[in-house]
């Protein structure tokens, strides 16, 4: 079976978010609790001290001090990020390049909270995160961005490309509104509307019209390659691509593309091009993304949406029922038995490492994967 398969049990379809890694999942619930399964060798799942105990079916992470309900998750390759609503931050799982910002390197499978800039204290007031690779990105609530972690193409932000084990404040990232950060570099989207990215770039993912590593933060470009890129208000990121929807309705993509992740558009795209929906009668809704996919939501003229997804498919992360790859173009989504277009879909995986897996939500509130190796049939 390659098509959808539901992880929601029928009594407890409140799952609003979930995030992927390597070989993990995180889910967060209406509720504000988080939950977590698959691989365990770091202790990406945190659920304390049972490291190497993969888990098939979703258990709850009980192990944060703090009672309050859980705002947001973020998942990296290998480890784990959840921020609370009171704007603190949480990280387990691996911490080579001290991405966890425990002032240490130590992989712990307990989530502790974020230490604060300098070592001093902790870090507190965050309003959104997002993870890399193996780094992490916390934006605060005046705007200022930062990060933590490997920095080996400087795309933490801070003038040198020395790992950092503490948050540190990336430069010039005042009136930040939203965060978005790809395998080893950072897109900050500013509150006028125009995007700036920074770090590894041999595929052209930030932007700007070239393929060299990016030391600082650089306006992404338009399409004329003289002016920059405005009205966004929305980013995602794959692994080595971005994808923006702007104030008008229209969808751009950049960065790789040898899996067929940005259509037929010859790989690298080194600056941001038009995204079109597969039919004329159709308008671009949402935008969706994973390892080397895109997804998109649309609305035909007679108000019914659907989901269409394009590249990598070697284990079915497309959903159509089929192991063909790659895909340069919008395949509909299909429902679990494969007969017919999927209905009713919201797209969960929005800024997802998960290299094997996809994600969605029905209206009914049932979460689904597409996945050829495991079905998981609830969300417990």
């Amino acid at each position: 079976m390659l098509g959808l398969y539901n992880l929601t049990s029928e009594e407890e379809k409140t799952v609003m978010d979930i995030k992927m890694g390597i070989n993990h999942t995180i889910g967060l619930k209406t509720n504000g609790t988080i939950w977590s399964f698959g691989a365990n060798n770091y202790g990406q799942l945190a659920l304390g001290n049972i490291k190497n105990e993969a888990k098939l079916e979703p258990v709850q992470i009980t192990g944060m001090k703090d009672t309050e309900t859980v705002k947001a998750i973020s998942s990296g390759a290998n480890h784990t990020l959840v921020l609370t609503e009171s704007g603190k931050v949480y990280a387990s799982g691996y911490n080579n390049y001290g991405q966890l910002g425990h002032n240490d390197a130590v992989t712990t499978e307990e989530p502790a909270q974020v230490v604060g800039k300098n070592g001093i204290g902790k870090l507190e007031d965050i309003k959104m995160i997002a993870a890399g690779q193996n780094h992490m990105l916390a934006l605060k609530k005046d705007g200022t961005v930062y990060a933590w972690g490997r920095n080996n193409y400087y795309q933490l932000g801070n003038g040198t490309a020395a790992d950092q084990v503490l948050p540190v404040k990336m430069l010039e990232s005042e009136n930040t509104i939203k965060i978005s950060s790809a395998d080893a570099n950072i897109m900050l989207l500013g509150s006028n509307g125009k995007l700036r990215g920074i770090g590894y770039n041999p595929y052209g993912q930030t932007g700007n019209e070239t393929t060299s590593t990016q030391s600082k933060l650089e306006y992404v470009k338009d399409s004329s390659k003289v002016g920059v890129m405005k009205n966004v208000y929305k980013i995602i990121n794959g692994r080595h691509h971005y994808m923006a929807m702007t104030e008008d309705g229209k969808v751009y993509g950049w960065g790789y593309n040898g899996q067929g992740q940005l259509l037929d558009l010859a790989s690298p795209v080194k600056l941001p091009s038009e995204i079109k929906a597969p039919n004329e009668n159709e308008t671009i809704i949402d935008i969706g993304a994973s390892y080397y996919n895109s997804i998109i939501k649309t609305k035909d003229a007679n108000g019914n949406t659907h989901v269409y997804a394009s590249g990598y498919n070697n284990y079915g992360q497309i959903g159509n029922g089929t192991v063909v790859t790659p895909n340069n173009s919008w395949i509909p989504v299909q429902n679990s038995t494969g007969e017919k277009e999927a209905e009713g879909l919201d797209i969960l995986t929005s800024e997802c490492y998960g290299a094997n897996n996809s994600g969605y939500i029905d209206i009914n509130g049932n979460v689904w994967t597409v996945r050829i190796k495991y079905k998981w049939t609830t969300w417990r």
